[in-house]
């Protein structure tokens, strides 16, 4: 029951922060881990999210 709680509240978030909702997810997920970086090939689909995370190409690290 915990695991489904904390779901529908990264769901909430991801929500919250933009409408493009999978991306979004990815975003809240990658900082609830603590994640310095999003690593990413579609790196235009992210920049919206620039002001949340660092946002990478897998070449650049």
């Amino acid at each position: 029951m915990r695991i489904l709680s904390l779901f529908r509240r990264f769901k909430k978030k991801a929500r919250v922060l933009s409408s493009n909702y999978p991306d979004a997810l990815h975003v809240v997920l990658a900082k609830k881990a603590n994640a310095v970086y999003l690593v990413t090939r579609d790196i235009h689909y992210f920049t919206e999210f620039r002001d949340v995370i660092e946002i990478s190409l897998p070449q650049s690290l």
